[in-house]
């Protein structure tokens, strides 16, 4: 497979005044010297040049510039266990997802090795969690690729992520790679903690559950019951009590399901994303028990008024004489011309992404459209954030075949501009 191909094909052509003109990103089949030849994306040659020559103008032309550093977990496994050419098929199928995943408008960059780097301008910080989590989905939706399939255990994949923006964390795009650099490493400490709590973890889990048949053998059979510590809800108000109580059950039940998974886990594999999930809930709840168990704080006392003194009321002065106003006739006023507003006529139903589908995921894309004198629409903007998963590009193409009532003025035909939403619904019984 040719690697420019589909890159050229999402890309297209680029107006003279768009700042990344004549970029690589946008010359007919690129330049090879700025593409990865194994994925077709480009590589990070471009992507220096992007911050040396075109970073300032695009920032200057979109007000923002929000970049995503993210590589793959476990890869190293995949080279290690099924070898490096299974290794370079995940790396090509992580490239197509993730020119499924985001706009036609954004750079897609490998950064080397598993790392991968997306340059989303326009884009403010709100927008790039949706876009993590869609991709993320679809990561987690793959597995080995054929044909190792045939003779391997499902490997999903998964990423860890760095996010940064501009001018919110700097101006320069190397300062804003540095920090999402940062924040992805940081991500993944975060996520290794409960892995180094795994072992002591089962094996407190382990003797719990040997004292509790222990205890069952020798007495009558009782549930296994992990203990957690009481809150002082004595003094507290009933609505707290109530709720911390309600709040030391969850983590009971969710603490009894976690050592029930880590049980019939082996040992020599990575935890579950059910057990990562487990072990998020609990820490987040028992956060939330450290909290509500803190005393209120006194309410604090106002200091005590002043005494008000009564003083005699003043004689009010006396009032001016009238002076008589003369105003101008109004000059009469000219008739507002009348305008009316474009109106929709027809737009073709929108194709449905692939991977979207076979996710059943749905959305709904809103844009703002440039109507001529002729009904036609000649260009197209995204309103709301970036939505993931070739939805964007999908309404584009739509929404450019549409075809409107023009706006008039004074019953004459003008250029005018309106919103439309374009949305993506699987209706019952549709599928892959």
């Amino acid at each position: 497979m040719d690697p420019e191909t589909p890159t050229d094909r999402r890309a297209g052509a680029r107006p003279a005044s768009d700042p990344l003109a004549g970029f690589p990103h946008a010359e007919p089949g690129g330049e090879l010297a700025f593409r990865d030849p194994l994925t077709g994306l480009l590589n990070r040659r471009a992507l220096n040049l992007l911050f040396a020559e075109r970073w300032r103008p695009l920032l200057a032309a979109h007000g923002e510039i929000t970049l995503l550093l993210f590589d793959l977990d476990l890869f190293k496994q995949i080279n290690d266990a099924y070898g490096h050419l299974a290794g370079d098929q995940v790396l090509r199928r992580v490239a197509e997802l993730m020119r499924e995943t985001f706009r036609a408008e954004d750079l897609l960059v490998r950064f080397g090795g598993d790392e991968f780097v997306a340059v989303l301008p326009g884009a403010g910080a709100e927008a790039a969690p949706p876009l993590v989590t869609r991709l993320r989905e679809a990561l987690a939706a793959e597995s080995l690729p054929e044909p190792l399939r045939a003779r391997a255990r499902q490997l999903p994949l998964g990423s860890s992520v760095g996010i940064a923006s501009a001018p919110a964390d700097g101006l320069g795009g190397e300062e804003v790679l540095a920090i999402a650099d940062r924040r992805l490493y940081a991500e993944k400490r975060q996520r290794r903690r409960p892995r180094r709590r795994r072992a002591w973890l089962l094996a407190a889990l382990l003797a719990t559950v040997g004292a509790a048949a222990w205890v069952t053998a020798q007495r009558e059979v009782r549930p296994l019951a992990i203990p957690v510590a009481p809150a002082p809800v004595a003094t507290l108000e009933p609505a707290r009590a109530a709720e911390i109580a309600a709040l030391q059950a969850q983590v009971a039940r969710l603490t009894e399901e976690l050592a029930a998974a880590r049980l019939a886990h082996p040992a020599n594999q990575e935890p579950s994303a059910r057990e990562g999930e487990l072990e998020r809930t609990i820490a987040a709840l028992q956060e939330e028990l450290e909290r509500l168990s803190e005393p209120p704080a006194p309410a604090p006392v106002p200091p005590p008024s002043p005494p008000v003194r009564a003083t005699p009321a003043a004689a009010p002065p006396p009032a001016p004489a009238p002076v008589p106003v003369v105003r101008p006739a109004p000059a009469p006023r000219a008739e507002a011309p009348r305008v009316t507003a474009p109106v929709l006529l027809s737009v073709p139903r929108p194709e449905y992404p692939p991977l979207a589908r076979r996710l059943r995921r749905s959305a709904n894309v809103e844009l703002l459209v440039e109507i001529d004198a002729d009904g036609r629409v000649t260009a197209v903007r995204q309103e709301g954030p970036p939505v993931g998963l070739g939805f964007d590009e999908r309404a584009r193409q739509a929404a450019l075949r549409a075809r409107y009532q023009p706006a008039t003025r004074d019953g004459e035909p003008v250029p005018g501009m309106a919103r439309l939403t374009v949305s993506f619904h699987l209706g019952e019984g549709e599928g892959p």
